[in-house]
This record gives C-alpha cells, sequence and structure tokens, in this order.
C-alpha cells in the first residue's frame, strides 16, 4: 500500500485519479482504520471487481480519459509507472512513448484535485 500512497502523492496534481478497491470482505471500520494508518487520501471502495476480472493482489487497472483499460497488473511494475506517464501526457496533447490513445483533455473528464 505504501507505493499506492506514494503514486497518489506523486501523480494526483498531474491529474492521476486513484481508486483503491477493497475485494475481500472487510468491515468498513478496518478500511477506515487501515487508511488512516497508511495515509491513504484517495478514495477508497467496497465490493468491487476488476474489468479483467482475473489476476492477484495486489493489481492496478489504468484507464486513459476515455475510459480505454491501458494497463492491468501489479501496480509496482515499471509498465504500470509507463502507462500512467504516458496516460497524463497524452491527456496533456504531449507526445508519448509512441502509443496512441486518442484522448481527450483531461478536464473535460474530470476537474482536477485540489
Amino acid at each position: 500500500m505504501p507505493h499506492l500512497v506514494k503514486m497518489d502523492k506523486k501523480y494526483s496534481k498531474k491529474g492521476l485519479t486513484l481508486i483503491g478497491c477493497e475485494r475481500q470482505g472487510t468491515s468498513v471500520e478496518k478500511v477506515q482504520a487501515f487508511a488512516e494508518k497508511h495515509d491513504i487520501e484517495f478514495s477508497l471502495s467496497q465490493g468491487t471487481t476488476r474489468p479483467d476480472g482475473g489476476g492477484g493482489l495486489p493489481h492496478m487497472v489504468v484507464f486513459d480519459v476515455e475510459g480505454n483499460c491501458v494497463f492491468s497488473g501489479h501496480p509496482a511494475s515499471d509498465e504500470c509507472e509507463g502507462a500512467i506517464k504516458d496516460a497524463l501526457k497524452a491527456a496533456r496533447g504531449e507526445e508519448d512513448s509512441g502509443r496512441s490513445y486518442g484522448l481527450a483533455t483531461r478536464s473535460d473528464l474530470v476537474p482536477e484535485r485540489s
């Protein structure tokens, strides 16, 4: 979890919206205590499933601003951070690593977090 907190702090001001999904039936009280203990500032939800339906924990899914899945895998992988960087660059209209996402501007999707 610490790597997700770092990722949120690093990229939230650049447009990343991180949502943590509890999937193991943990009580709301325990989820809240966990969030406080680990200084989690991003949203947490319960009772969710991943779009791809498979894989282990932890697992991260990265979507572009059009809702297309551009990464599914371990959040600590280099590929995950690369997908986030590429999607954020593309959302700002900057050059990316050669992948074409066909993205709308970030402001068309979700207002920036302050």
